[in-house]
């Protein structure tokens, strides 16, 4: 007899298992995924222990005839595709047909369902992938699965999990990422009987990202709406103000199937390159539509990952959306007294591009006597209101009582193995406003101010303290230097006046209800940046000849990069040649200050070109040019004179965003008068 046989069912299916089922969340993943698939627009899960010993996940979707209940525990049985030319253009979230027979293989599986024009459901039961029972049962519409004893018949797997408490947030970070892709679902999780998430299901995004990530989050957020050809992208991109220092809240979606993909994060990193301090990461929501045909999502069976036809228009589109939402809501950060009471006036705020509102709020008391507050963005409307969550609430557990009644919408839609029309069992509920559908009123106390609008001189008096004086003139100087078309940009220091230099480092300028504080080095970074920038695109020279030049000694492997890269290095604005044995001659150089040291600039970008290797050439010239401002910046102790101070803030001004420097670190700084005047009790 041979050596080799063919392996029976059942453990052809608990090897299948070890791929599909790692954990409880892989468990939860898949039956919500079909839950998507079968139409339900309200799916409920209930873990208890970390999901190890119970998981049941319930949904108002099209449900199973019974002929299609029990074919949906074989192995490799679906509904989703019918031939293999079906993989080059998938459009649900689950094809493999892998899923349930997988589950069942490990576990102890009961599901009951009905479709909608059913008088009767079907109920099935299977224990370690062999069915015990099949029979008819009275159920609600749609498909509820409940799966036990986890990894009862393999110990050897079983033994692997983690505590009940990480395992159960692994289930919750996995249903938040499917929350996120799926607005238009209202998805409840229940741990130990206790409810841990519940999204709206209003279509609203932000909504969603309300209800996972909480009002803070919500507030400091960046549309993104971006078309390149037929790829689009959409969603929100976070602030500065809720960068973690982790990828924890970045989520990403291929046609809303979550995946995880390198170019699309180095695209992302690329675009808050100059927004964000190191070692920071954005939160990030963003939906990649593309036709099916570009992509494979046949690469693994957790269906993670995927590849692209062409990765460089990925990259391209996902870099251009971020970096657009990103210039569009830039502005100046916001320094606000901190209050016990908890609300949001603690941290500081981005408020919308180009806006003349500085970041003044609606004040009043609700009904139960609580302060509420309101962002006032440019537009004069809040930016995001608390009032649009109350509403956001309001229906959620009447949306889930219709989950578990059959009450639901009309559904024509392939589900868990079956496809049909069906129709309404009750009436849909009213639907949830979204927050486009509040509306926003002003209370009588909101104090908003518009630069424009004031036109008298600044009437207080001034006492000289121990910052460098520079002008106690209260207009502001006319002389300009000319960097763009400012018609359409926002003229930041209009009508303000310089008080002085605070420990060589800060300028301080007085305006009519604010205080603003500028980060010399910073910002004249930013300048200096932007103008490098402009000129590599537009490939006008950067550099100027040296009256002395300078020679660089080099070990072996640095002298032949230096000497393979000369075209780069001579973009950049750095020319030389070889001057002897591992040496080089620098002859040009960049157009940098006066003070900057060339061979520690060149030194620098040679490193860094090195340890970076074959990375775009693009965004190796953009981060060695950021590298070629820093040292060429005004530096922190270096005194100004007016006149040097008047012409940094002129081209700060003009530029499209002078708020930070390429590093990320914050350029400017405000102070509301009446922040003041609440911290010296002169508002109670």
């Amino acid at each position: 007899m041979g050596k080799i046989i063919i392996l029976d069912e059942n453990t052809v299916n608990k090897i299948a298992a070890g791929e599909v089922v790692e954990r409880p969340a892989s468990v939860v993943k898949e039956l919500v995924e079909n839950s998507i698939d079968a139409g339900a627009d309200i799916i409920s899960v209930e873990i208890r222990n970390g999901g190890i010993s119970f998981m049941k996940v319930t949904d108002n979707g099209s449900g199973m005839s019974e002929d299609d209940a029990a074919m949906a525990f074989e192995s490799h049985a679906t509904s989703k595709i019918r031939r293999a030319d079906d993989l080059g253009a998938i459009t649900s979230m689950g094809f493999r047909g892998e899923a349930l027979a997988s589950i069942a293989a490990v576990s102890k599986v009961h599901m009951l369902t009905r479709t909608h024009d059913s008088v009767q459901g079907v109920s099935i039961t299977v224990s370690g992938g062999v069915p015990e029972e099949v029979r008819p049962a009275g159920c609600p519409a749609g498909t509820s699965i409940t799966v036990s004893e986890l990894f009862f018949n393999t110990p050897a797997r079983y033994k692997f999990l983690k505590k009940d408490a990480t395992e159960a947030g692994y289930i919750a970070d996995i249903l938040n990422r499917i929350a996120l892709s799926h607005p238009e679902i209202s998805f409840m999780l229940t741990n130990n009987g206790r409810k841990v998430l519940h999204t709206p299901g209003n279509g609203d995004l932000k909504s969603t990202i309300f209800s996972i990530y909480g009002a803070e989050t919500a507030k400091h957020l960046a549309d993104v709406d971006y078309e390149d050809g037929d790829i689009r992208i959409t969603g929100f991109a976070g602030l500065a103000e809720i960068a973690r220092s982790s990828r924890v809240n970045q989520s990403i979606y291929i046609n809303r199937r979550y995946i995880r993909n390198k170019t699309v994060t180095s695209a992302i990193d690329a675009a808050y390159s100059t927004y964000l301090m190191k070692n920071k990461y954005p939160f990030i929501v963003l939906n990649i539509s593309i036709d099916p045909s570009r992509i494979d999502v046949n690469v693994h069976p957790s269906k993670l990952e995927v590849k692209f036809s062409n990765e460089q228009d990925i990259f391209r589109a996902v870099y251009h959306a971020v970096n657009n939402a990103l210039i569009s809501h830039s502005t100046v950060r916001t320094l606000h007294r901190t209050e016990k009471s908890g609300s949001h006036g603690g941290k500081a705020g981005y408020g919308s591009r180009g806006s003349t509102v500085t970041g003044a709020r609606s004040a009043g008391k609700s009904s139960a006597g609580m302060k509420t507050y309101t962002e006032i963005n440019a537009y004069g409307k809040p930016s995001y209101s608390q009032q649009e969550f109350e509403w956001v609430r309001k229906e959620l557990d009447r949306k889930y009582q219709e989950a578990i009644s059959g009450k639901t919408r009309q559904q024509d839609t392939v589900g868990h193995g079956h496809s049909g029309k069906a129709t309404d069992a009750g009436e849909k509920s009213e639907k949830i406003p979204s927050s486009q559908d509040i509306d926003y009123t002003d209370g009588h106390n909101s104090a908003v101010f518009v630069k424009d609008a004031h036109d008298s001189a600044l009437g207080t008096d001034h006492t000289e303290t121990d910052t460098n004086v520079i002008s106690p003139d209260d207009s502001r100087k006319t002389d300009k230097i000319e960097t763009c078309d400012m018609s359409d940009s926002l003229k930041l220091f209009d009508n303000t006046r310089i008080v002085g230099q605070l420990f060589s480092t800060y300028i301080l300028l007085e305006g009519a209800d604010e205080l603003f504080l500028l980060d010399q080095h910073a910002a004249h970074e930013r300048i200096r940046y932007e103008k490098l920038r402009r000129a590599y695109g537009e490939e006008k020279p950067l550099s100027q000849m040296l009256l002395s030049s300078v020679h660089v000694d080099l070990t072996g492997s640095e002298y032949q990069f230096a000497m393979s890269e000369t075209d780069f290095f001579e973009k950049l604005g750095f020319t030389y040649e070889s001057f002897g044995a591992n040496s080089v001659i620098i002859r040009s150089a960049p157009l940098l200050d006066e003070n900057t040291n060339i061979r520690e600039c060149f030194t620098e970008i040679l490193d860094f070109l090195m340890s970076e290797g074959s990375t775009d050439r693009s965004l190796l010239a953009d981060r060695a040019i950021y590298r070629m401002a820093c040292k060429s910046a005004v530096k922190a102790h270096d005194r100004l004179d007016e006149r040097e101070i008047w012409a940094l803030l002129d081209e700060l001004s003009a530029l499209e965003n002078p708020y930070t420097c390429p590093h990320g670190r914050p350029a400017i700084y405000k102070i509301r008068r009446y922040d003041l005047e609440k911290l010296f009790k002169r508002i109670v």
